[in-house]
């Protein structure tokens, strides 16, 4: 049996409880305060714990309705919601014995390789029964003509990877000359020169494309010849980003104004009417029910922005965060290192990577 919380107003409060004590409703979870109460009670007794209190002339409202009260009384309010429900379980039931999802990696596109999926008569919508892996992986080999192909089959899923032929690499004439260059630019870190000249060391700033060991030997001091450069140059890599502070902060605020709402979520769906509020803060109590439906009850708070005084010593990791995404966003390279620096205008931060070039 489900159960309704009750809300009234009003003095003697005491003598109202005692009344409907005196009548036979049994009541729960009683909490006063001021001239408001808020009292839970049987659903079978709610309609005449109401009653009375109002024959009292109370101010009276129901505030929500509990465990299976609740679940009916939404039935009714919202059948269609309710169908849906059962309708989406029954055909995810259904659906999990067929494909409806191809997933593409490897070396190819993933257009060609669905195509070739498709001839092979395995596209969305066959029966993952029907579906041979072994087959499959045999077919795209010859069709695509790669190396190998593997298929996975996991629920309604199936994943599709392929691996392209290698080609061989052509043998290298050691006496063509071949310099080593920057790929990108930075501070040189270390050189190791095994054949050929090095034109740079730990220290120097390059640019892209700069020779950092040349193709070419010494013989004597009127004398060289050519060579295939061997060896490698690390290159320190680096994006900066600084956001500044201007000694305020803005942070938001609770208003008055309040908005109070019931959705239904399914499937990771949000069903119900949304705030209006362009800011606010939300606070929710969640209802599970039968089929993976959830009954949210949210409250929402308007807020608005305030402009207050602040010390860079209460934003600073707030402004790292901020510098770091922005030079990580930038950045072409994987971040090895980050490096802050705070100051009172602001936070500098630099993300640093490396560059191997051989």
């Amino acid at each position: 049996m489900g159960k309704v919380r009750i809300f009234f107003e009003g003095l003697n409060q005491a003598s109202a409880l005692s009344g409907l004590s005196a009548r036979g409703v049994r009541l729960s979870d009683v909490v006063r305060k001021g001239k408001s109460c808020v009292f839970t009670v049987e659903s079978a007794s709610a309609n005449a714990a109401v009653a009375y209190l109002r024959e009292k002339c109370y101010n009276v409202r129901v505030e929500r309705k509990l465990g299976l009260s609740a679940a009916a009384d939404f039935a009714r309010r919202r059948a269609a919601i309710v169908v849906f429900a059962v309708l989406a379980v029954v055909l995810l039931y259904v659906a999990s014995g067929f494909c409806l999802r191809i997933d593409v990696s490897g070396d190819l596109p993933a257009d060609k390789v669905l195509a070739a999926v498709q001839q092979c008569g395995a596209g969305v919508g066959r029966r993952m029964s029907d579906i041979d892996a072994d087959e499959l992986e045999n077919k795209l080999a010859v069709n695509l003509q790669v190396a190998y192909a593997v298929v996975n089959k996991r629920g309604s899923t199936l994943y599709v990877s392929t691996v392209a032929s290698r080609q061989t690499v052509s043998p290298v004439d050691m006496h063509k000359r071949r310099d080593i260059v920057a790929e990108r630019g930075g501070v040189v870190t270390k050189v190791v020169c095994l054949v050929g000249t090095p034109v740079v060391r730990a220290g120097d700033k390059v640019t892209k494309g700069d020779t950092l060991i040349a193709g070419v030997r010494q013989v004597d001091e009127q004398n060289s010849r050519d060579v295939y450069a061997v060896g490698h140059v690390e290159v320190q890599l680096s994006v900066t980003e600084k956001v500044a502070f201007d000694g305020t902060v803005t942070v938001y605020e609770d208003t008055d104004e309040t908005y109070e709402a019931c959705f239904a979520v399914l499937f990771g769906r949000q069903f119900g009417k949304v705030c209006q509020f362009e800011n606010y803060r939300r606070t929710d109590v969640v209802q599970y029910m039968p089929c993976g439906v959830q009954i949210v009850h949210s409250t929402f708070v308007r807020t608005v922005a305030v402009t207050r005084t602040a010390d860079i010593s209460q934003v600073a990791e707030e402004l790292k965060r901020r510098a770091e995404n922005t030079a990580r966003a930038k950045a072409d390279f994987v971040a090895l290192e980050v490096l802050y620096d705070v100051q009172s205008d602001g936070v500098t931060c630099t993300v640093l990577g490396l560059s191997v070039n051989e």
